[in-house]
């Protein structure tokens, strides 16, 4: 019994290793490579090799390319796609995933069928067109940009959050943006625009090669460049378009040149605004000019010749004498003390600026007193 239940388990695993060679070996091509431009790889299960022009791409397979690298590869549906430099994709069936990269999609007659493109957080429907498609695995945020056709743009996992993405403009998908809904399709600006078409060399879009097409997104970007655009004729499209369509006037290019002239004059500016802001946060000490003159007048007393401030005379020191216990005199006997001339008249001058009258004075005294026998006494 043991020896029979071996054999059929050994005929088992070994029918499903021939299946998955044969699936290998027969299995179904969906793309044809027809550009290679550096190292571009193909991976098959466990088989990885070398792309070139002409090679088939099955089924379940994945396409890589080096940094610098690109590849254009062609469906069965009369589609075209390239892939620009460290970009990685999937092909399974009717469905490109990107795992990364940016990948371009051209349509060259329009279809009945639905085609996708997906990523990590998000689907694609469509089908004609023309977009390119991005994916930073780092940042987990998709980017679409359409040329040409509809696009809807979804969530992967959230369909309800959608866009429909139209010409001539562009939206992501980032999870730390709106909980994952697509951004408002917008319209993209000259220097994005150029930016996308560095990483696709020698690629044109569709409808360039058609030039009884005078409506295409191309022919658009560049009656808008600046070169074009004088500054009156400027005002004269925004004030006569730019309320309709809300669409952003570019008057000037933004080179590297103009940047460093921008940079240096904002220096400047900010060099002399800190020296102002320096020299006005100096403390201002008051000085008196003693210009004018006040009219008091100041009297002196004491002798005319004064000694330095320095010189000190020496006070004979007095012998200390034993204190002697001495009965306390009532506060309400009077001692008189000869005062001199200048004390005397100092305390006629105080008296005169008293708060109270002398009898107001007396009477508070002798409530103070009579306080002090108090607590004294009882």
């Amino acid at each position: 019994m043991k020896k029979l239940y071996r054999n059929s388990k050994i005929r088992i695993l070994t029918i499903i290793a021939i299946m998955l060679v044969s699936w290998q070996v027969f299995a179904k091509p969906v793309a044809l490579i027809n550009k290679v431009v550096g190292n571009v790889f193909g991976i098959s299960g466990e088989d990885t090799r070398y792309l070139r022009p002409g090679d088939h791409v099955t089924d379940f397979s994945e396409i890589v390319t080096e940094e610098g690298a690109t590849v254009t590869f062609s469906d069965y549906y009369d589609h075209k796609f390239h892939m620009a430099g460290s970009g990685h994709v999937k092909l399974i069936g009717n469905v490109v995933e990107i795992v990364a990269g940016y990948l371009w999609i051209q349509t060259f007659t329009p279809s009945v069928d639905r085609f996708f493109v997906q990523t990590a957080n998000s689907i694609i429907t469509y089908s004609d067109g023309e977009a390119v498609v991005s994916y930073d695995k780092y940042h987990g945020k998709t980017q679409i940009y359409s040329m040409a056709g509809r696009f809807e743009f979804a969530h992967l996992l959230q369909r309800d959050y959608r866009e429909i993405v139209s010409r001539g403009e562009f939206s992501f998908i980032s999870n730390d943006f709106e909980s994952g809904a697509p951004r408002k399709a917008t319209e993209l600006g000259r220097v994005s625009y150029d930016k996308m078409r560095s990483l696709f060399l020698g690629i044109n879009p569709v409808e360039k090669k058609n030039p009884l097409l005078l409506t295409t997104h191309e022919r658009k970007i560049k009656k808008r460049t600046p070169a074009s655009l004088t500054l009156s004729t400027a005002r004269k499209v925004a004030d006569e378009d730019s309320w309709k369509s809300g669409k952003i006037i570019y008057l000037r290019d933004d080179t590297e040149k103009k940047r460093k002239i921008k940079d240096k004059i904002l220096s400047d500016f900010y060099k002399e605004r800190i020296s102002t802001w320096a020299a006005s946060s100096k403390k201002k000490r008051f000085a008196p000019a003693y210009k004018k003159h006040s009219g008091v007048k100041v009297r002196i007393f004491g002798s005319k010749k004064r000694k330095p401030a320095g010189v000190m005379k020496k006070l004979p020191i007095a012998p200390l004498v034993p204190s002697k216990k001495r009965s306390r005199t009532p506060a309400s006997v009077k001692i008189k003390v000869n005062n001199g001339a200048f004390e005397s008249s100092l305390v006629d001058e105080y008296k005169k600026q008293m708060r109270h009258s002398k009898e107001v004075n007396s009477l508070i005294q002798s409530l103070k007193n009579y306080e002090q026998d108090y607590k004294t006494d009882y």
